[in-house]
């Protein structure tokens, strides 16, 4: 795959840990899922290694069955705890980027494809005036890779002219699924050798980092 020229249509995003500083918040989150079933909570080093797709497996490993809460509950249990944590703040950057995309000089489509559902997102969106920058808020998401070929599909858009940005390892494995370009935001909740083990292309520290990749810097603007 080249690296350079790209005309990129499809800016894909996920959420906690790309689009928002979210770390601290969804860390606590999850341990207050644990707290709810009188688990053991786990340390920030644990929980980044433990988490994954789905991340509700953290729970089902620690001894919480589905017979004790279905995933529906789990999500119930975090998006409770997720709002009673201050509102998360964009990440570095994010704002700028957004704007470089929508002033690029061809029609693109920026989209959210998260497993978080939308009644945590869209609030949090508004609550930073980020909603008018996403085409579409895809929410709720288990397979990315699924939810991210069928826009493009919907919108004839090749993977080639696609990339997706997010910070865990399953991100960069969903978008190797759907074949578009993966790329690792590395403030998140894995740490960037594990995302480089798992298939990604490019790396952002923060989002400044964005238009100067290779795959925009050589392209005509």
């Amino acid at each position: 795959m080249s690296k350079t020229n790209k005309k990129i249509r499809f800016f894909g995003f996920d959420v906690n840990g790309t689009i928002f500083d979210d770390r601290d918040a969804l860390f606590e989150s999850l341990n207050s899922v644990f707290d709810h079933f009188k688990k053991p909570r786990l340390s920030a080093e644990e929980l980044s290694e433990r988490l994954t797709s789905p991340w509700t497996k953290i729970y089902r490993d620690a001894g919480v069955s589905e017979i004790q809460a279905s995933e529906t509950e789990l999500y119930s249990l975090y998006n409770a705890a997720y709002r009673n944590q201050s509102p998360s703040q964009p990440a570095r950057g994010i704002l700028e980027a957004l704007e470089w995309i929508r002033k690029r000089p061809w029609p693109t489509f920026t989209v959210i494809v998260s497993t978080q559902q939308n009644e945590i997102t869209l609030p949090l969106l508004i609550r930073h005036k980020l909603d008018k920058y996403f085409f579409e808020v895809l929410g709720g998401v288990s397979d990315k890779a699924d939810a991210i070929t069928n826009f493009l599909e919907q919108h004839n858009i090749s993977p080639e002219e696609a990339i997706y940005v997010g910070d865990q390892d399953s991100d960069m494995k969903f978008a190797l699924g759907a074949k578009v370009i993966p790329i690792a935001h590395t403030q998140g909740a894995h740490s960037r050798e594990r995302m480089k083990r798992a298939g990604a292309e490019f790396f952002l520290e923060h989002f400044e980092e964005l238009p100067r990749l290779p795959i925009f810097s050589d392209s005509t603007e």
